[in-house]
């Protein structure tokens, strides 16, 4: 009973090559958790940031109103992103549109 195996016992009584691998495995997976909760936090902002913006979307407020307020804040991403994109483009294809309307006229 006096000779129970210990984990640190073993890695302390290992050889150095076995010993470096050990400590490249416990450094490997340290490495791991910390990406697996940064990318936790970058996803829970994320979602955060999609839920505002889509509780703004459909409150019924005028959307260039919106529109306007992400474009003035510069660097949206996600769905606010994605909505600037899209509505800046029917605004483009509107005044298009209306041009193209007059020459006809």
């Amino acid at each position: 009973m006096g000779d129970q195996l210990s984990i640190l016992r073993l890695i302390v009584q290992a050889s150095v090559p076995v010993q470096i691998v050990i400590g490249l495995l416990l450094l490997a997976s340290l490495s791991s958790w910390a990406i697996i909760f940064r990318k936790r936090r970058v996803i829970g902002r994320a979602r955060r940031d999609a839920d505002r913006f889509e509780s703004r979307f459909w409150s019924g407020d005028d959307l260039a109103q919106l529109y306007r307020a992400i474009e003035s804040r510069g660097g949206a991403t996600g769905l606010a992103g994605i909505f600037e994109f899209g509505f800046r483009e029917f605004a483009r294809l509107r005044q298009s549109a209306a041009a193209a309307d007059q020459l006809l006229e």
